[in-house]
């Protein structure tokens, strides 16, 4: 085969780099409008208790951040593409790439089924050994979804919130998505009512998740931007939703929030 002339050469490498130009830009594009998705009103993200302590580790450079994330198949990442698209992992990535220097550690205890009941029970198994600063307590929907008495899974919420209490560590309750199975649970009001009052109680951080979910419904109104096909966990788009507005959360940057940040 007769060999290329160098105008052939350059034409093709011209024809590379168009090619390259037109890709490249298409692609940041494509991950914009991704975190686009994501933005929501700056007053959902604003915690009535901040988390001090963690939010001191995450300014603080070189310090350590050990976080324990519990709850159940939505914080375990059903419907995540792979691990790394779970809320943990995503959270994780996102506090480092804010932080180059915090040395982030995620423990992700999540796992299919588990009630607030379980959730106590792996608590008390993995708490005197991890002893995070900081727990993400998902919880409430497979109670709710479940039947569970309200007074019942409130009087577990309680002896939760004190089991960490006495462990030291920082709280971020997680209650329900704004999902269409989650919507179908008798008491749902009453459960997302209960959350409140406990972190009240408490004194403790309950991300505005339900809020942040339903407000995104109405910006995009078809489920399967946030979630897959069941009506109930995240797509990878919504995982990363959840991870970054719970980033602006901790940190009360309401300007990344803002821009950043829709809703297990």
């Amino acid at each position: 085969m007769p060999a290329m002339s160098a105008r052939t050469c350059m034409s093709i490498a011209a024809l590379l780099a168009l090619l390259l130009s037109a890709t490249v830009p298409a692609a940041r594009a494509q991950a914009t409008d991704a975190d686009a998705a994501c933005r929501t009103a700056t007053e959902l993200l604003k915690l009535q208790w901040p988390l001090t302590e963690t939010r001191a580790r995450l300014l603080r450079d070189g310090a350590e951040l050990r976080v324990l994330a519990v709850g159940s198949s939505s914080t375990q990442g059903h419907g995540a593409s792979a691990p790394e698209m779970t809320y943990p992992a995503q959270l994780r990535a996102e506090l480092t790439r804010r932080h180059p220097a915090l040395r982030v550690s995620m423990h992700n205890i999540g796992a299919g089924g588990t009630d607030v009941h379980h959730a106590i029970a792996r608590m008390e198994q993995e708490l005197p050994e991890l002893r995070p600063h900081m727990v993400i307590w998902q919880v409430g929907a497979n109670d709710a979804i479940r039947g569970m008495s309200p007074r019942l899974f409130a009087d577990a919420l309680d002896r939760g919130l004190r089991l960490l209490r006495t462990a030291g560590a920082e709280v971020l309750l997680l209650p329900p998505q704004f999902a269409p199975r989650v919507l179908q649970s008798a008491d749902l009001e009453t459960y997302l009512e209960i959350i409140d009052t406990a972190a009240e109680t408490h004194r403790v951080a309950a991300f505005r998740r339900f809020e942040i979910g339903r407000a995104a419904a109405e910006a995009y109104p078809d489920p399967a931007t946030f979630l897959i096909t069941d009506g109930l966990h995240h797509n990878d788009l919504g995982y990363r939703c959840l991870a970054l507005q719970i980033a602006a959360a901790l940190e009360g940057d309401a300007e990344s929030g803002s821009r950043q940040v829709a809703g297990d």
